[in-house]
This record gives C-alpha cells, structure tokens and sequence, in this order.
C-alpha cells in the first residue's frame, strides 16, 4: 500500500523522525487533577439562565445576574485565577443586570407616561378622604401631644 504516488517527493514513511522518537511525558506521582469549582459552574448556569430571564420584564435578568457575578466572585480560590466558567457567569451576569436595568426602566417610562396609568392614579386619588389631601385631615382628639392642641396656633 502506496501512501504517497508523488516520485518527486522525500517523504519515507519508515525514515526516522530526526527529533529523535515520540515518548509520552513521565508520570509525576505529585500531580493532582483540577478539582471542579461548583460555584463557578453555578455562576455559568445561572448567567444563561439570566440571558433568558430578561423575557420577564427586565427583573428575571436582573435579579439572576446579580446571583451569578456573586456566585462568580466568589468562587475564586486563593491561590488559583479565576476559572472559565466563572468568567463566563461573570459576563453574562453583567450583561443581563445591564439589559435588565434598561428592559426595566423601559418598561416603567412606558406605563407611567401613558394615558390609561394617568387615569386610574386619577380616579384612585379622587377616591381618597378629604378629596386625597391629608393636610385637611381634622386631628383633634386623635393625638395627645402632651396637653398641646395642634388646631390653635398659640401652642405650635
């Protein structure tokens, strides 16, 4: 079996490597794995999870982002930088409080600038004792301000 049909070319599939043969690494009895990091991948999921809590008005997003930048932060050991994962639930965190802050104002400036919000703060004020204005409110009798009465302008 031919590999290489070329006549011009050098390639010899039996010659040897001239760096001399391929030898796996020693095995260091010392070495330790990785241990994973269950905050940091928390933080990841959570962080996803937030891209999507953005569809509930803003606060899904920020109140899940928020978790995962603190699940982040604080998944970061002493002595190691921090993991992929944990900056992965860092930035999405970030970017879904970011979207969600702005989804939510959004969200505020379009119900309190219309016309229906203005109408029924317009009738529930209108439904308030004294005509919504508690400055008429009569107190006396009500409080004892240590023998003073509020009505009289001689005692305030």
């Amino acid at each position: 079996m031919e590999y290489n049909n070329d006549p011009n070319s050098n390639y010899n599939p039996y010659q040897q490597d001239p760096y001399g043969p391929k030898t796996p690494p020693p095995y260091n009895p010392n070495y330790q794995q990785p241990r994973p990091n269950g905050m940091a991948t928390a933080s990841m999921v959570i962080g996803i999870l937030s891209i999507a809590g953005l569809c509930c008005g803003g606060l899904g997003g920020l109140m899940l982002g928020s978790l995962a930048l603190i699940l982040s932060l604080l998944s970061r050991r002493s002595s190691e930088p921090r993991s992929s994962q944990a900056l992965v639930g860092m930035i999405t965190g970030i970017i879904s409080m970011v979207m969600g802050f702005v989804i939510f104002l959004i969200y505020l400036i379009v119900i309190f600038s219309s016309s229906e919000f203005e109408s029924m703060y317009k009738q529930y004020y209108d439904t308030l004792p004294y005509g919504g204005y508690y400055n008429d409110f009569d107190y006396e009798g009500q409080f004892d301000f240590n023998g003073l009465d509020v009505n009289s302008p001689k005692d305030v």
